[in-house]
């Protein structure tokens, strides 16, 4: 995204990356009627298919990708990128994708330290 159309998104540090603390204050905001935003993986794949199609066709949007540290396979723009904390994954998201996996007949995915 460019920062100087929505320098609200910019971090704290001056950092081009949103931090995870901005987009939530986003997220709980009102939805921004000038802007658009999509939110993403930014894995390979239709994630990335997204982002150039935002870059291209929506050049005043931004893509906000959710990550974390150690994320193998991140093919997004790194610009976008919202690393999420092992704490907040562990409470938030490990139960969601516990329950995916057993939809799918899958394991847990393990994550390597």
């Amino acid at each position: 995204f460019e920062t100087n159309r929505n320098p609200s998104l910019m971090a704290s540090h001056g950092s081009l990356s949103p931090s995870l603390e901005t987009v939530l204050q986003m997220c709980n905001g009102p939805p921004c009627h000038e802007s658009l935003t999509l939110f993403s993986g930014g894995a390979e794949g239709v994630d990335t298919v997204f982002d150039d199609a935002m870059a291209r066709f929506a050049p005043f949007g931004q893509c906000l990708h959710w990550s974390f540290a150690g994320h193998r396979g991140f093919a997004a723009r790194s610009h976008g990128r919202v690393d999420v904390p092992d704490d907040a994954l562990e409470s938030l998201c490990d139960p969601h994708l516990r329950a995916a996996a057993k939809q799918l007949h899958q394991s847990m995915p393990s994550r390597r330290n």
